[in-house]
């Protein structure tokens, strides 16, 4: 298993998700020497804990699961992740930061990843890729598929054998990233 601080079990973490932010504070002084009250723009980084604020069904605190942000839009999707030691899960979240609402994509069609955790996601092109991970289902399965997931569309595909070239081995606790129109995998076990 796992150990934590000063070899203690590791705990779960709270059913939260932050939001690290710059937060803008206006105050306005007068000014002994200028006819006009002065401004001053105080700006400090801080962290949200968004647990008790966010409406909607949000994805606990799964162990292992996936996050990306889609450029140019206020939505973050988290993709699978164990909960609890109840097993892997499969589930697909959303969550808009700007009307700070969490959702389960329920009404998603096509072929979904199995359940895992400690994969890869990233956006591209309107589309979520989700690469490898692990399952427990009495023994370690690493993956080593490729499923897309067309926001648009709702739709689920497995890209697995329609990719040539030779394919990264099943891994997982690996880093994915695509970067000008390629998408990348790096390391893992």
């Amino acid at each position: 298993g796992f150990s934590g601080p000063a070899g203690g079990p590791c705990e779960p973490c709270a059913a939260s998700t932050f939001c690290l932010g710059v937060n803008t504070k206006q105050t306005t002084t007068p000014s002994p020497i200028l006819p006009a009250p002065q401004s001053v723009f105080e700006q400090r980084v801080e962290w949200t804990d968004l647990a008790g604020v966010a409406s909607g069904t949000a994805p606990g605190a799964p162990l292992g699961a996936a996050m990306v942000g889609v450029p140019g839009s206020s939505v973050v999707w988290v993709f699978g992740g164990s909960n609890n030691g109840n097993g892997e899960q499969n589930s697909l979240h959303r969550y808009d930061a700007a009307a700070n609402v969490w959702a389960v994509v329920t009404d998603s069609s096509g072929t979904s990843p199995l359940p895992r955790r400690h994969h890869a996601m990233d956006f591209w092109d309107g589309s979520l890729y989700v690469f490898g991970g692990l399952r427990d289902g009495g023994s370690l399965e690493a993956h080593g598929d490729l499923h897309a997931f067309e926001i648009e569309k709702g739709v689920w595909t497995d890209l697995s054998s329609s990719v040539g070239g030779v394919s990264p081995s099943p891994r997982w606790s690996h880093s994915m990233r695509v970067w000008e129109g390629q998408l990348y995998v790096f390391g893992g076990q």
